[in-house]
């Protein structure tokens, strides 16, 4: 015999009509008919209008052969949620939504998937409670928040009921898999990775991205394996740490770049994150093959970023500084870092053009842009001389700049590119040393 559960199964694929019929009832089929109904409301009210409130109560609370009740059920619907709901009194409710399944979900967790329902939940709970219920765990280890990485709407309804202080400590919670809420929305949608980084400080999104797996790479260095999380992982990475974060190597010595090399797509991605030079790189990969060297990039990037990084400097000089000196060097600044951009662009394009006219052009402006920047701003010379500093040598490494003359490198002058980025407003204490240093020669 076909038990009546698979009859209403197959009987609610045709019609949901045929739930109405006069032989299907509540005596026949007991609560299984109102699991069934559970995504037609006005069949459900049907059914449970034929009851008196001792039996309705009776249905809706008894489990079926997975543990779920009718508000298990309903979670799929948010109307029948209601309904459901109501036949609870107020004081058992909550009590209600938190009662776990076989597989230890609760109602909350399974209406993570029908955000209409969840929000109906929510707006139930004082907050406290709210919080208590949602870092609940089901069989898996799975959290609320883990869950609802496969629904970006209900991951948005979500995260603002978290205090922004123990927001990272939830989306670091692990599953019995070990993996936490970013590591399910990698595996879920780039769009519900991007939702749970927008919510983060630039802080608490460091912490949570330099969080190695059980493969010892973080997620930065993971994301190379889809294109689209290493996209939104790039452009939610706060722009003073994103250069040090694609070349920091990973456990087997590679960094982003290399591992980049031969799969122009990826490699594209990568310097889009870098608006500075992002419209004047090739778009086809056969082009893009052309300057499809590591060292070249890296210095390229380098380039960028420390002239990324006069120009910060420079604009906050000019916008908060009440002395008119400072003022008056921030637009020079301004001016340079510009002046150095055109140059390094121009360069770009004769090297994918194999122009060398345009090429030495650019190498001339280039070079007499930065004697010239160096020798008229003065009054913030500690600051400006080891951003010059480096920038010339990653100059070099493109080949935009020659460098001769005997100098001194030291760990002072040079700060090369560390592991982690400082913002631009730490440079000033930071080289506050180095007055006495000279600045290498630079020829084209």
């Amino acid at each position: 015999m076909i038990p009546s559960s698979q009859i209403l199964a197959l009987l609610r694929k045709n019609h949901s009509q045929i739930l109405l019929h006069p032989t299907v009832t509540v005596n026949n089929f007991g609560s299984n008919l109102l699991h069934q109904a559970a995504n037609y409301p006005e069949v459900l009210q049907h059914h449970l209008n034929n009851l008196t409130p001792t039996e309705q109560y009776s249905l809706i609370t008894k489990k079926n052969q997975i543990g779920n009740t009718l508000l298990h059920t309903a979670a799929m619907n948010v109307s029948s949620l209601k309904i459901a709901l109501s036949l609870y009194p107020a004081n058992q409710q909550l009590d209600a939504l938190e009662e776990k399944n076989e597989h230890g979900n609760n109602v909350v967790h399974l209406a993570t998937s029908y955000p209409d329902s969840l929000d109906a939940i929510v707006n139930l709970y004082p907050k406290e409670r709210c919080l208590t219920v949602l870092q609940e765990v089901n069989n898996d280890g799975d959290t609320a928040l883990h869950l609802a990485t496969s629904n970006p709407a209900s991951l948005r309804m979500l995260l603002p009921l978290y205090p922004q202080e123990g927001l990272l400590g939830a989306l670091m919670q692990k599953n019995k898999n070990e993996d936490n809420v970013l590591d399910r929305a990698c595996n879920s949608s780039p769009e519900a990775l991007k939702i749970l980084l927008d919510s983060l400080s630039d802080e608490d999104k460091l912490s949570i991205i330099n969080e190695t797996n059980r493969y010892g790479y973080t997620k930065l260095q993971w994301s190379i394996h889809n294109q689209h999380n290493l996209k939104v992982f790039l452009h939610a990475l706060p722009e003073s740490s994103r250069l040090s974060l694609v070349l920091e190597e990973d456990q087997k010595g590679r960094s982003l770049l290399d591992r980049a090399m031969n799969h122009p797509s990826l490699l594209l991605i990568i310097l889009q994150g870098f608006p500075e030079i992002a419209p004047h790189l090739p778009h086809d990969t056969e082009t893009l093959f052309t300057i499809n060297n590591v060292p070249f990039l890296k210095h390229l990037l380098q380039c960028v970023d420390h002239i990324r990084q006069l120009k910060n400097y420079a604009t906050h000089l000019v916008n908060y500084s009440d002395n008119e000196l400072d003022r008056t060097e921030g637009i020079k600044a301004i001016n340079l870092a510009e002046h150095l951009n055109r140059s390094i662009n121009n360069f770009i394009k004769a090297k994918i053009n194999s122009d060398r006219d345009m090429e030495h052009q650019a190498q001339i402006a280039f070079k007499i842009s930065i004697q010239k920047g160096y020798n008229d701003m003065n009054v913030h010379r500690k600051i400006w001389k080891p951003l010059l500093s480096n920038l010339i040598i990653a100059a070099t490494g493109i080949g935009i700049l020659l460098i001769i003359g005997n100098f001194i490198v030291t760990g002072h002058v040079f700060f090369s590119q560390t592991q982690r980025q400082k913002r631009i407003d730490e440079i000033k204490n930071n080289f506050n040393v180095i007055e006495n240093c000279t600045i290498p020669r630079a020829v084209a």
